[in-house]
């Protein structure tokens, strides 16, 4: 999105409502909306967080938006001209190190042109992205290295999902480097507000290596991106279980459920043998549960038979 802040896409604040009803293409859509968060982060930070909730309480009551931001923030003309200041000022501080010149369409559609292209433009961004995707595309993970080092040492803030810390970490793993892919995805998990690659590979590392509670710390990232995805809630409940934790691990279960994930059987079980545990009598209906989508599950039936016998006891 720098390019486009830079260049004639950016949309003055006053006019922001109207980019998400007719953008030009799906990218000016998702810039509208990478630019609403802009607006709402910097108006946040200038003005505080009380002045935001007035204006969000006068929307409720159906005040027009440009009305709002001026009768708490700046007359609208202001707000435009500062705000544009200040977000081109955050483009121009992105990788300030890195050459951001675009080159042209008819080089990068010949790859030989691309490669020369390349050669006289070392720190080019696009230069360098491009380089690192054509190896890692001809699955020459090693050669794919030195361009992505190369980008991250110039632009080391970079945060997006699909950053060079997340293809440097493809390399590492494609070449068996575990702990050097690890380490990068910890990077793409922390400068990353939807990493949900990055963290669903570090949740299955850990898994691998029974290490329980980096399982959860990455199933509650997981979680954090997309709440509504059956993995992460797996991944915590047999975690809290294999640490004994079983208040937290009949939580994540029940949250699991919830999500009508596959093999319910499985789950209705294994929560009733953890209630069953603690002496809740809500252990008999999840093994029921379990039974009536398989009747013939052998360990299901075996404890509805100790549930009873403990029951039955005096």
């Amino acid at each position: 999105y720098r390019a486009m802040i830079l260049g004639d896409d950016l949309t003055p604040v006053s006019k922001l409502s109207g980019a998400f009803m007719q953008p030009k293409t799906p990218a000016h859509l998702g810039f509208a909306y990478y630019e609403s968060s802009l607006v709402a982060e910097w108006l946040i930070q200038r003005w505080g967080l009380e002045k935001m909730k007035s204006v969000l309480a006068d929307l409720a009551r159906g005040v027009e938006m440009n009305a709002a931001l001026a009768a708490h923030f700046a007359p609208i003309e202001k707000l435009d001209a500062e705000f544009a200041a200040h977000v081109q000022q955050l483009a121009k501080g992105t990788g300030p190190k890195l050459d951001w010149t675009a080159p042209p369409p008819a080089v990068l559609a010949d790859e030989t042109k691309a490669q020369t292209w390349a050669a006289e433009h070392l720190d080019n961004f696009t230069a360098l992205l491009e380089t690192a995707k054509a190896h890692l595309e001809a699955k020459r993970w090693a050669e794919a290295k030195a361009p992505l080092q190369k980008l991250i040492a110039l632009w080391p803030e970079q945060h997006d999902a699909e950053s060079a810390y997340a293809l440097l970490a493809q390399a590492h793993r494609e070449l068996g480097e575990t702990a050097a892919e690890m380490a990068l995805l910890e990077k793409v998990a922390t400068l990353s507000s939807d990493a949900a690659d990055a963290c669903a590979r570090l949740m299955d590392i850990a898994a691998t290596r029974q290490d329980w509670r980096a399982v959860i710390v990455n199933a509650d990232r997981l979680a954090a991106v997309n709440p509504l995805l059956p993995a992460p809630h797996r991944a915590a409940a047999e975690a809290h279980e294999a640490l004994g934790e079983i208040t937290a691990a009949i939580a994540s279960y029940r949250t699991l459920l919830r999500l009508a994930p596959p093999n319910p059987a499985e789950l209705h079980y294994r929560l009733a043998r953890l209630l069953h545990a603690t002496g809740d009598a809500g252990a008999k209906h999840e093994v029921l549960l379990a039974l009536e989508e398989t009747p013939r599950f052998r360990a299901a039936l075996d404890l509805l038979l100790a549930i009873d016998a403990k029951k039955e006891k005096p």
